[in-house]
């Protein structure tokens, strides 16, 4: 058995359901699963370019399924110093499934590294509890107990935002690599949220979490955005909602935003995160493939338009280049 104890701090306030509605509630374990999850499948798919009978056979090996139990055992404990603290204990015991997967398809090794991926994705693009694809509950390992390889850790407390960059790139393509040579065509949109030819990355440094936090509501309605989003369009980042208008997209047709937004802490440094994941939208989907081409190449333009007049003419971010 390996264990690992990992120190985890939320760079941005939680807003985690509980049984109080009233108070903030700490997470929970099931939530702190469902994120590493949700990133595992992400680089999943990646690798196996959106097969989706892969990723779920490789997911449950590590997470489990209702068929066995999973290698890893986790538990949680709250910080007593700080309340935005806690510590993730990680248990790797292979042992728990031996009689169920005779056939075990990940050593240890495997194990521990896998689920350092999923760790790695959600600690620098993830959080945890309600809106943390606009930046609340965003978390950051600060301590991971040695599980991380050191190639993938900072070599400074402080470093620029150009060595951030560099950084984010390096370990990105030993996370995201593929047996597959990176296409050089685009194609079409990916059935779910994985790694693309359309993903992009950006970086930008701001003042502290407060103003990074009221950038974040800037970004979150596009007020200054130099696009002037029509309301088909303001669907694409899974808007307009309640405040963006008469129109609302409501049961069937509400989706997750591809955009993916969060605040780190790198020393006295403070970075927003813009990763955009675009995936198709069925629920906006005409039936004719023609009318979905041209929807997918509608998307496709309204995206490129926000990174490049928004992201790096407006607000002057760096973007972190994917080898995907």
């Amino acid at each position: 058995m390996e264990e690992f104890f990992i120190r985890i701090s939320s760079t941005t306030p939680m807003n985690v359901g509980g049984a109080n509605p009233r108070s903030s509630n700490p997470p929970t374990l099931p939530s702190i699963k469902g994120a590493l999850r949700f990133w595992y499948r992400v680089i999943l798919g990646t690798r196996f370019q959106g097969n989706l009978s892969c990723v779920s056979r490789r997911e449950s090996l590590l997470f489990g399924s209702t068929e066995h139990q999973s290698p890893i055992h986790l538990s949680f404990q709250h910080g007593r110093s700080r309340r935005n603290e806690f510590t993730l204990h990680v248990r790797i015991i292979p042992e728990l499934i031996a009689k169920e997967l005779p056939r075990m398809e990940m050593s240890k090794d495997d194990i521990r590294q896998e689920f350092a991926k999923a760790l790695w994705m959600w600690s620098h693009f993830g959080g945890l509890g309600k809106g943390t694809r606009r930046g609340k509950g965003s978390i950051q390992v600060i301590a991971d107990g040695g599980l991380f390889p050191s190639d993938w850790k900072l070599q400074t407390e402080s470093p620029t935002v150009t060595g951030l960059v560099s950084f984010y790139q390096t370990v990105l393509a030993k996370i995201l690599s593929t047996d597959t040579k990176p296409s050089s065509q685009l194609g079409p949109l990916p059935p779910f949220t994985y790694f693309c030819p359309h993903s992009r990355l950006f970086l930008q440094e701001v003042e502290n979490e407060k103003v990074g936090a009221k950038q974040m509501l800037t970004d979150q309605k596009l007020s200054k955005s130099p696009l002037y989003f029509q309301p088909k369009e303001k669907a694409f980042f899974s808007l307009p909602q309640k405040g963006f208008g008469k129109e609302t997209l409501q049961g069937q047709a509400r989706h997750s935003s591809p955009l993916l937004i969060s605040i780190k802490k790198f020393g006295n440094k403070t970075v927003l995160t813009y990763l955009l994941l675009p995936n198709r939208i069925k629920s906006l989907e005409p039936p004719t493939p023609s009318g979905q081409e041209s929807l997918q190449q509608h998307i496709l333009s309204t995206y490129h338009k926000f990174c490049n007049r928004y992201l790096l003419d407006l607000k002057q971010a760096k973007e972190v280049k994917l080898h995907v």
